[in-house]
């Protein structure tokens, strides 16, 4: 079975790490590999011989994904593989580890439970990302927001459904959020906390000017259209995809949001998990 290895090289002490999962990988009879402009990271090193490098990994030839950091590099490398339809196992060397599920110390249990099957897999949805012009298209596994960037002023937009508009919000942007999403930047914006299996799509608006402007939860089936409509030009509205500026985005610009057509496919260990324990033990007694 073929590995590909996705990491964080700005993870303090991932090296050793990553080391040890291909030596251990190898050993088991699978075949590691990572992207060729990696190379330098692993270079002097006895695993580099162990490792086969690609440009990028291909669908129907990439059995498992893993990934070494935080919750980022696994939103990351989903944002960016996710269409390879495959699993995705993530090695926590983070702080919070929402999405993570194997111990990076123990290489040995996590890939005998691949290589036997003892596992299952937990679908979550992700969101389509396309600009009007079709300059912009990208998957989002938490959020897509467009907000007002460094500018000091609201920006007005209208958030368009079935053609319909739900809402024209004055405020500092508004957060387009998966279920998973909903924990993150969506949360810190007053949004509310929707299990992962609820498949919806969840529009949060950032700071609205007016008392009426509340998060929507809306249909998964839906197309969400977002139009900036100011009366005057602003500079400095920004698009991005988790947390990842894509562009600017000027008065007029419109951008469609709706469920992609993969889902973010992760591997579980465990045979049940307390999403509302995990919750209260992730969020509550974390420092930055």
């Amino acid at each position: 079975m073929n590995i590909f290895f996705f990491v964080n090289w700005e993870k303090e002490g991932v090296l050793p790490v990553v080391q040890s999962w291909i030596k251990a990988a190898a050993n088991m009879g699978f075949e590691p590999f990572l992207a060729g402009r990696e190379a330098e990271h692993l270079s002097g090193t006895p695993e580099y011989q162990m490792v086969r490098f690609v440009s990028q990994p291909e669908a129907g030839h990439t059995d498992f994904v893993l990934t070494f950091g935080g919750d980022g590099t696994m939103i990351c490398a989903l944002d960016r593989y996710a269409r390879l339809n495959c699993p995705f196992l993530g090695v926590n060397m983070g702080r919070m580890g929402f999405l993570l599920e194997a111990d990076a110390g123990r290489p040995e249990d996590a890939l005998d439970a691949l290589l036997h099957n003892r596992f299952f897999i937990e679908k979550r949805m992700m969101l389509a990302l396309t600009a009007e012009d079709g300059s912009c298209r990208a998957l989002a596994m938490n959020e897509v927001s467009v907000s007002r960037g460094m500018s000091q002023r609201m920006i007005a937009m209208d958030v368009i459904c079935d053609s319909r508009t739900i809402e024209h919000y004055i405020a500092d942007g508004v957060i387009l959020s998966t279920p998973t999403g909903s924990t993150a930047y969506s949360l810190a914006a007053g949004g509310p906390i929707i299990m992962p299996d609820v498949e919806c799509i969840l529009v949060n608006p950032i700071c609205p000017h007016t008392l009426t402007s509340r998060p929507i939860i809306l249909s998964k089936e839906k197309t969400v259209e977002v139009w900036l409509n100011m009366k005057e030009e602003r500079k400095g509205s920004i698009l991005s995809v988790d947390g990842e500026t894509v562009c600017s985005l000027s008065n007029g610009d419109r951008i469609e949001v709706s469920r992609a057509e993969c889902s973010a496919q992760l591997v579980r260990l465990r045979s049940e998990s307390n999403f509302f324990e995990l919750m209260k033990n992730k969020l509550s007694i974390q420092t930055l």
